[in-house]
């Protein structure tokens, strides 16, 4: 495990061109890429160690062990009983505080074995450390019928692609959040797009954890958002171009906050 020194990042990309949403009119103040650059921890577990990682609630089988598939020493998840639906327990375990707000988090994520619901995956916004604190989940899940799914607590699936896992393979999952937006992805694929509207989470530590399966993680990374602030002239009516891509958000004197992902 380590905690990382901040590295700073110089790219140059296409320019892009911003349409005031609506038609509104824009006296733009300026314009800020909401880069996730900040490094802010990262555990590979090739220590030998989890030093950090705290259990939320209680149970599971937890080891730091060498996986050949990976290459590398993982941290496993042995435990897959469950006994009904009104008392499974997800086992888990978080990094992290309420310092954390906008950021990307991910890892490697593989289903070993399992019962009859296999599921395992990243947590985020982590708000303590019992079964009764707020979090977001991002699984997959091996289920016929089931796949990536967004769950926020306590346990309700808020959105969900159905594309079962397949036990066994190794898949990096990743989420950026940003304000109340949650993108979800599975080896660098979009899967999942969702604005909490209803009492978002917006701050919290990470987390790694299975229901009903033996799960393997790795390679766990945060980067915090590090916006660069790019200054541009006042403009009338019409779009503000500017040379950054990826998402940002425009403050203006008209209608406060806008953010969003600019088609190039």
């Amino acid at each position: 495990m380590s905690v990382i020194v901040a590295l700073v990042l110089m790219i140059t990309v296409p320019a892009v061109a911003v349409d005031p949403p609506n038609g509104e009119h824009w006296n733009v103040n300026f314009v800020t890429q909401l880069a996730y650059d900040q490094p802010l921890f990262s555990d590979n577990f090739n220590d030998g160690t989890a030093d950090g990682w705290t259990e939320v609630g209680t149970g599971g089988n937890w080891s730091v062990e060498d996986d050949i598939g990976f290459g590398s020493k993982v941290y496993s998840q042995a435990d897959t009983d469950w006994t009904n639906t009104s008392n499974y327990d997800t086992y888990w375990r978080s990094y992290g505080d309420d310092s954390w707000t906008n950021y990307s988090v991910e890892a490697k994520v593989q289903i070993v074995s399992g019962g009859f619901a296999p599921i395992a995956g990243i947590f985020f916004r982590v708000q303590g450390t019992d079964l009764s604190s707020g979090y977001y989940m991002f699984r997959i899940d091996a289920r016929a019928g089931q796949g990536p799914g967004l769950i926020k607590s306590p346990n309700t699936i808020v959105q969900m692609v159905v594309d079962p896992a397949v036990i066994g393979t190794i898949y990096t999952l990743k989420v950026i959040v940003n304000g109340s937006n949650i993108q979800c992805y599975v080896d660098g694929v979009k899967k999942i797009d969702y604005m909490d509207v209803s009492s978002p989470y917006l701050s919290g530590g990470i987390g790694v954890g299975s229901f009903n399966a033996h799960a393997h993680f790795d390679d766990v990374i945060v980067m915090g958002v590090n916006p660069n602030q790019i200054l541009i002239p006042l403009y009338g009516t019409g779009g503000v171009t500017w040379t950054f891509g990826d998402d940002f958000r425009i403050l203006d004197n008209d209608a406060g906050v806008y953010d969003g992902t600019p088609a190039i």
